[in-house]
């Protein structure tokens, strides 16, 4: 059966490590995520179940789907592919031939490039 107490509970167990894995502060996420950060504490000490805007707003701080932080598969978030590579990855789909190999030369070269920009 589905328990809502728990599911938030997981969910915010989820939030909470990935901060620690990326070293966010709660002050750091609220301010990124232009929330209060009271709303983050009393979210993050479990005071408050949170409304979906902010759950909303945590998730395009943290680079990560809502469905995520549901997902019971996904103990890792840094193994997940991020909104910005799966853009790159579809359009790269959508790329002639040429275009792609044309892409891979760059690519090469970027990586063989030191951080120079």
């Amino acid at each position: 059966m589905y328990e809502p107490d728990e599911e938030c509970k997981e969910m915010i167990a989820k939030i909470s490590q990935l901060c620690k894995q990326r070293h966010i502060t709660p002050h750091a996420l609220a301010k990124q995520a232009g929330l209060s950060t009271s709303t983050i504490s009393y979210l993050l000490s479990e005071k408050t179940k949170p409304q979906v805007y902010t759950i909303l707003q945590i998730c395009k701080v943290l680079d990560i789907s809502i469905c995520d932080l549901f997902d019971p598969n996904v103990k890792n978030f840094e193994k997940r592919i991020t909104t910005d590579e799966e853009k790159i990855i579809n359009d790269f789909r959508e790329l002639s031939e040429n275009k792609k190999n044309f892409l891979k030369g760059c690519m090469e070269l970027l990586l063989k490039e030191e951080d120079t920009f």
